[in-house]
C-alpha cells in the first residue's frame, strides 16, 4: 500500500483544489494507494511535516515533487510555480515518487 499524504492548514486559498486533484489521481492510480490529509496545526511542534508549504503532497514521507524536507517546523502557504497541479500531473508525479523508492 502506497501512503499518500495531503499536508496542509486551513487558510491556505489552494488547498482545496489540490486535494480535489489529488483525489481523482489516487482513483486513476487504483488500487494499492491511500490518501490522508494531515493538518499541520495537529502536528507536534517539532513535526518537520508542518515545514512543507501548504498544501503538499508526500509519498510514505517525501515530497512528489521534489521539495527537500525542511530543516525547520514553520509553517507558510506554498504557491506551485505555473499553478496548482492537475490531476493527470498528480498521476505522473505519484507514478515517478514511487518508482524513486
Amino acid at each position: 500500500m502506497k501512503h499518500v499524504e495531503l499536508v496542509y492548514f486551513e487558510g491556505c486559498p489552494t488547498v482545496q483544489v489540490l486535494q480535489r486533484n489529488t483525489e481523482q489521481a489516487i482513483v486513476a492510480l487504483g488500487a494499492g494507494w491511500r490518501l490522508s490529509m494531515v493538518n499541520q496545526e495537529t502536528l507536534p511542534p517539532d513535526d518537520l511535516r508542518r515545514g512543507y508549504g501548504s498544501p503538499s503532497v508526500l509519498l510514505d514521507g517525501r515530497e512528489v515533487f521534489g521539495e527537500p524536507t525542511p530543516s525547520g517546523a514553520e509553517m507558510s502557504c506554498r504557491v506551485y510555480a505555473g499553478g496548482v497541479p492537475g490531476a493527470a500531473e498528480m498521476v505522473r508525479a505519484l507514478r515517478r515518487a514511487a518508482e524513486e523508492r
